[in-house]
């Protein structure tokens, strides 16, 4: 019973990301400040990426 919320007030410049394991009774919280990039357009053409990815870890098992 794992839970990820993921805050924003309006008038913020940043957001709020908690992440709780009820069953281990573990809490972590994170601010990331948001950032007020340039408007220029860049022209990134859609790609296709084939990769796995493996994360290995007793604690999320």
């Amino acid at each position: 019973d794992d839970s990820l919320t993921i805050r924003v007030n309006d008038d913020s410049d940043s957001i709020v990301i908690a992440m709780e394991s009820r069953n281990q009774d573990k809490f972590a919280d994170y601010e990331l400040r948001l950032m007020d990039l340039d408007s220029e357009h860049l022209g990134i053409p859609d790609t296709d990426y084939s990769c796995t990815i493996k994360m290995p870890s007793s604690e999320f098992s």
